[in-house]
């Protein structure tokens, strides 16, 4: 139990200080410099790993949809993240992304006519719960000069 929460801990770590990182190097690398750094720090520990399962990977993979899908989930995300910390402070940036899996599940149901299951739905209201604390229930603030900011 203890790896379990020193993993969750370390995930913890390494996911809001990405935020507080991009905001440092926001002044002297720019938007798209804090792209081209994200994905080269990616490759920088995932390249070795492909060199040393290369034998056990299936390369016949649609490459190009990988990269498309690459350029729309990673770049063009980290890109608007960047973009929003402009104008908003990064926890209120780490917030906003980690409402991701709410608005999947909402998405799915909503466009896609997914049927989500009574836990999924528990799990969305939990989440939005959670927001609300940690905007300490103030939701006017969404509405005020850092709309652009958390619009992005």
């Amino acid at each position: 139990m203890l790896r379990l929460y020193g993993a969750l801990i370390g995930l913890s770590l390494i996911w809001g200080l990405s935020f507080v990182f991009m905001k440092w190097l926001l002044p002297p690398a720019g938007i798209w410099g804090i792209v081209f750094l994200r994905c080269l720090a990616g490759a920088v520990v995932l390249l070795p790993i492909l060199w040393w399962k290369r034998s056990e990977i299936n390369w016949k993979l649609p490459w190009k949809a990988l990269v498309v899908v690459g350029i729309f989930n990673c770049g063009l995300a980290w890109g608007l993240i960047a973009l929003s910390e402009t104008e908003i402070n990064s926890s209120t940036a780490s917030i906003l992304n980690a409402t991701t899996p709410i608005w999947t599940g909402i998405i799915g149901f909503i466009i896609f006519s997914y049927v989500l299951t009574a836990r999924q739905w528990m799990g969305i209201l939990i989440g939005f719960f959670g927001i609300l604390v940690l905007m300490d229930f103030q939701v006017g603030q969404l509405f005020g000069k850092e709309f652009i900011g958390i619009g992005t």
